[in-house]
């Protein structure tokens, strides 16, 4: 569950929001949450046009493919609900940078009720019409789960990876250039 807590767009930071969501899924992996799917519900009521005008293209494309393809849970759909005009152009705009696969992953909802005929209430927070803890509950829950791990976190910050001992071409990076551009540099080209 993702929702801007208040209109103002302020204090948002698109980068800190989309850290905190990877550390998120690290907890789960951490105490060993097992899900074969995540529906994940992001609730648009409070987006303003300067929360998406905050949003890097290139950071919040390597944050999907870390998420796709970085951690063993899937996501088998990303529903958007209570979405005003610009949400839906945003999405629109956004959607042709996914495969068709994930295209199709993305659902809106433009209001609860129909959020209800796909996720079942029960897991849904009181915001939505759900049983659960409210949103901002949910978040201070979270915070303290995240405070409770300060340590691995921190810990897990210092491990890096020696690319000088890598043997060939590390298969991701094919996949990052077709969708980044190319890797290197050039300094050195030759032309016909």
């Amino acid at each position: 569950m993702f929702s801007h807590l208040t209109p103002s767009a302020e204090d948002f930071d698109a980068t800190v929001m989309l850290k905190r969501i990877s550390m998120m899924m690290d907890l789960m992996l951490q105490e060993g949450v097992d899900y074969v799917g995540i529906d994940v519900v992001v609730d648009s009521k409070h987006v303003v046009f300067s929360h998406l005008a905050r949003y890097n293209l290139s950071i919040l494309r390597k944050t999907f493919d870390l998420g796709w393809k970085g951690y063993p849970q899937r996501v088998n759909k990303i529903h958007v609900v209570n979405p005003w005009a610009m949400v839906e152009t945003g999405i629109a705009l956004f959607k042709p940078l996914l495969t068709s696969k994930l295209q199709n992953r993305i659902m809106v909802h433009r209001n609860v009720k129909d959020l209800h005929r796909h996720i079942p209430k029960q897991v849904l927070p009181e915001d939505l019409g759900g049983d659960e803890i409210s949103v901002w509950e949910l978040n201070n829950l979270w915070r303290e789960k995240m405070v409770e791990y300060r340590d691995w976190f921190l810990s897990n910050e210092k491990i890096k990876t020696d690319e000088a001992k890598r043997v060939g071409k590390c298969s991701f990076e094919t996949v990052t250039e077709s969708a980044f551009g190319n890797s290197g540099s050039f300094r050195k080209i030759e032309v016909d």
